[in-house]
């Protein structure tokens, strides 16, 4: 280079850093941004995978929910097997059966209640609702006096 001429010596200069500055831009233009746009792909993969394990969980929890619905759907069925169904004075007999058996207790009377009376059950006062229901209870009040 010492040989050089001084225009061309500084052309040759003048061309290497315009070389050095090319490669800077392609580096930090193409390389850097593409390095960002493939750690990015990688955060993204990484959520993506996070997600799926979660999902992979929630579906091998799901199947353990449904073997627990069906086993509380079968103990609500036994519980509703021994739940009053239909007439509730049947019911009541029924079940007195089933308690008497293997006890020596006589049952004397089991007649049906009537009717009218069983819809007039007192209130919270312990007051007939019904205006036959509230004679009834007045008249046998005076009577025991």
């Amino acid at each position: 280079m010492a040989r050089l001429p001084k225009d061309k010596r500084d052309k040759l200069i003048l061309l290497g850093i315009g070389a050095i500055a090319i490669i800077i831009g392609l580096w930090l233009g193409v390389i850097v941004t593409r390095r960002q746009q493939i750690d990015q792909s990688k955060s993204k993969l990484t959520k993506a995978m996070d997600k799926l394990d979660k999902a992979r969980g929630v579906v091998s929890r799901a199947a353990q929910a449904e073997s627990d619905m069906e086993a509380a759907t079968q103990k609500l069925k036994a519980i509703e097997d021994t739940m009053v169904s239909g007439d509730l004075f049947s019911w009541a007999l029924q079940l007195l059966e089933r308690a008497r058996v293997g006890h020596d207790v006589n049952i004397i009377d089991t007649t049906r209640p009537q009717k009218e009376m069983s819809a007039c059950w007192p209130s919270s006062r312990m007051r007939p609702r019904c205006s036959p229901c509230a004679e009834t209870l007045t008249t046998t009040m005076w009577e025991s006096f």
